[in-house]
């Protein structure tokens, strides 16, 4: 069985274990062995029974043969078993122990403590870089601090997963300015007080991007190793594909009208900076007059001479002017 699948861990054909960040698995089957702590695993070699026949049968020269179909030990084992036992004082003209052909117990994995996992925890814990860390960096970190004791990448692995932890992608989130926090602070504790009645005076409204055929963001299916190309779990793509901006709104208890913006063509495109500088030239004098009479008032108030060129007038969007702001995902 994979370590992955021993551990409950299934990975898609393009995630591996990665040096760059939170280990997706466990940590290789080697490392790990090196840590077992139980005395002979269960299916290791031969059985304690098959191995006393088939010394057994070896000291009465039953031809080896005979004695591997029987028993399953074959020829070299049978010699390193017999080596063994007289190693661990079998006299072959004696009785045969279990515990002369028993496998030698594994060192014990010695249990941490509970400050130690403790102070796993918050080394990993401790700001946005260390939570990326893999197990191997985590393990050095701990082990390279004073008055702790070294630990291996899998004792925090272990440790990690026995308290919850698991390996997810980050959380993308917008960010926000301090002014913009300051801002949705004040809206919360202004509306902090509002009951459900007042909110059912609210329309909320929002808009997305959609695309026929298709769903955002990867999705993870249930399946085999070889059910790679099982109809169930593919997902196919096609070329000209539709795409539109969904806008629309509700309330309490209500759903609102929505309304579809397909991309625009070239004819329509035109007819739309058509129209705004139609209306951006009606109100150009006007924007412009008071533009001027705001500069002049603010030459008046000036408290030193201003140097270099006159201000000229333009008429940008700050001014009054309608402008078509072009984005990726938004609506105008």
């Amino acid at each position: 069985m994979d370590s992955n699948e021993e551990f409950g861990i299934f990975l898609s054909d393009s995630e591996s274990d990665s040096d760059c960040g939170a280990d997706i698995g466990p940590p290789n089957d080697s490392e790990t062995e090196n840590e077992e702590s139980e005395v002979p695993k269960k299916g290791r070699g031969n059985s304690i029974g098959a191995r006393v026949q088939a010394l057994t049968l070896f000291e009465l020269q039953i031809p080896h043969e005979k004695i591997t179909s029987q028993t399953g030990v074959s020829r070299s084992g049978l010699y390193k078993l017999r080596s063994k036992a007289i190693s661990r004082g079998w006299d072959p003209s004696g009785i045969l122990e279990t515990w002369h052909i028993d496998d030698a117990p594994r060192p014990r994995r010695s249990k941490i403590s509970t400050a130690l996992s403790l102070f796993i925890i918050e080394t990993m814990t401790k700001n946005s870089t260390t939570r990326g860390w893999p197990t191997w960096r985590i393990a050095a970190e701990v082990s390279n601090t004073p008055s702790w004791q070294p630990v291996s990448r899998a004792t925090v692995y272990r440790v990690l997963i026995d308290n919850g932890y698991g390996s997810f992608k980050r959380t993308v989130k917008l960010g926000l300015t301090n002014e913009q926090k300051a801002a949705r602070l004040r809206w919360c504790l202004i509306y902090k007080d509002w009951t459900i009645e007042d909110w059912k005076s609210v329309i909320f409204s929002d808009e997305t991007s959609v695309q026929m055929g298709a769903v955002r963001g990867k999705r993870r299916v249930w399946r085999k190793k070889d059910e790679t190309f099982h109809p169930h779990v593919v997902t196919r793509r096609w070329k000209g594909f539709s795409k539109f901006m969904w806008w629309s709104c509700f309330s309490y208890d209500e759903k609102g009208p929505y309304h579809i913006w397909e991309d625009e063509t070239p004819a329509e495109k035109r007819m739309c900076k058509a129209d705004l500088a139609a209306r951006n030239a009606e109100r150009y004098e006007k924007d412009k007059e008071e533009w001027e009479m705001a500069y002049s008032i603010h030459r008046l108030h000036a408290t030193r001479t201003q140097s270099g060129p006159r201000a000229q007038f333009k008429h940008t969007e700050e001014i009054g002017a309608y402008v078509l702001n072009e984005g990726k995902g938004g609506v105008n």
